[in-house]
């Protein structure tokens, strides 16, 4: 087991491990997982018991984008699985003292694993938003677009659909890391769509669905219910939704060109923006979407006093 306990340094995590890999032997080596690069390195030697700072011989490096990690089974307690991708290299297993240090190491290598792979679509909001330093990549690179082209002047634009196969490319050039050329404007309106629909959690969270519902119900006092709202929200959730609201009511206020005002937007963005587990978002569809276009016309009023200028904390990943 581990003879001392891990440390989270500045950009990494390091400690004296067990470690085999499949075939081999148990070894000990100091562990430093690398949070810049995604890579771990093993090391034989330390004159530095409270891990701040090591002679060492470096026996190797591996780099884990594409790696899945995974608590060993019940025969292996207090360990966990590195696997490699199918045909590449051979897993590593990892044996820790304690529970917690499991728990340390398990969380680290997860928020590592998704931080270092370019997949942006799917992936919690407060992973993609702190992965590009405040909002998600595809939210940043659309509203930039669609600002620069005008899109406020676009006729139906958000309400009318672009082609599948143009939105499926654009999609999969951010899921590779590089930034789309969009066949046209309302493909990159439809992208951005997408990425709020495929989300593993709504934007309003589900967590409050309920309480934004019953603001909704309340048409005399759902402004400052809606600030109290927004003021909980996870930090990446409220940038992002103050990012999105603030081109929604750019949009909704060239509504004489475009046909967009902020009720036809809600009703678009409503059902993606807020609904529960079992998305049955249509039974609330009129609340759902007042409480939208009133986040879309006090969108000033209730972000008031968010500061989004504060760092992102690293995230969380279940």
């Amino acid at each position: 087991m581990s003879t001392a306990q891990a440390r989270y340094g500045a950009g990494e995590l390091r400690g004296w491990l067990e470690v085999k890999s499949s075939g081999s032997k148990w070894e000990q080596f100091h562990v430093v997982l690398n949070h810049g690069d995604g890579s771990l390195k093993f090391y034989t030697e330390t004159n530095d018991t409270i891990l701040q700072a090591w002679s060492h011989t470096e026996t190797s490096t591996t780099l884990i984008s594409g790696w899945t990690v995974k608590e060993a089974d019940t025969a292996s307690p207090l360990s966990l699985v590195l696997q490699p991708p199918k045909g590449r290299a051979k897993e590593i297993v990892f044996a820790f003292s304690t529970p917690g240090e499991l728990k340390l190491w398990f969380n680290a290598l997860k928020i590592d694993l998704v931080m270092c792979t370019p997949i942006v679509f799917g992936i919690p909001i407060a992973v993609a938003a702190f992965k590009n330093g405040k909002y998600p990549i595809p939210l940043a690179k659309i509203v930039e677009y669609l600002r620069s082209v005008k899109a406020n002047t676009v006729d139906g634009i958000f309400r009318l659909s672009a082609a599948t196969t143009s939105i499926q490319r654009a999609k999969e050039a951010f899921d590779r890391g590089e930034i789309p050329v969009y066949d046209d404007v309302l493909t990159a309106a439809n992208l951005l769509k997408l990425y709020f629909m495929e989300l593993p959690d709504c934007l309003l969270t589900y967590e409050l669905y309920d309480s934004f519902l019953e603001a909704g119900r309340q048409q005399n006092t759902i402004v400052p219910l809606l600030k109290g709202l927004v003021n909980k929200l996870p930090r990446a959730n409220q940038y992002s939704l103050a990012h999105l609201l603030e081109l929604l009511a750019w949009i909704a206020a060239s509504s004489d060109k475009n046909k967009m005002n902020s009720y036809n937007l809600a009703v678009v963005f409503g059902p993606t923006l807020l609904h529960n587990k079992e998305d049955n978002a249509m039974m609330q569809s009129s609340t759902i979407n007042f409480v939208c276009q009133s986040l879309i016309d006090d969108y000033t009023q209730i972000f008031a006093g968010v500061d989004t200028s504060i760092p992102l904390d690293p995230p969380q990943i279940p």
